[in-house]
């Protein structure tokens, strides 16, 4: 999961995450990945990115949040759907709260001195 290169946008997109999911630290942009790999002596070859979108229900559903934590979610989820606070498309789509993920895989080697 990547975040958002906006670091107000990704504070709330784990805030919100944190709230689903407690176990959840942080989910870190692409450029802090890139950074954290060349300090470890990596080159990346290859990182492509897919998006994955989800009704919020469906998303909370994975990590279970009481009624009251579900409902913060929602307001928090629906407040970024007029002004984009979460990088995550956060939209209406037949009348279901949705929003998207982005992924990346990354592939990594030593790189070459």
């Amino acid at each position: 999961m990547i975040a958002s290169e906006d670091t107000e946008q990704a504070a709330y997109h784990n805030r919100v995450e944190r709230l689903c999911d407690p176990t959840h630290v942080r989910a870190l942009p692409e450029s802090e990945f890139n950074q954290l790999f060349a300090v470890a002596g990596l080159q990346v070859l290859f990182q492509p990115t897919v998006t994955l979108s989800y009704s919020v229900a469906e998303w909370m559903d994975h990590g279970g949040p009481d009624e009251a934590t579900a409902r913060e979610i929602v307001a928090l989820l629906e407040a970024s759907v007029d002004v984009d606070r979460t990088g995550l498309n956060v939209r209406r789509e037949d009348g279901v709260l949705r929003f998207s993920h982005s992924a990346m895989v990354f592939l990594v080697q030593p790189a070459v001195g």
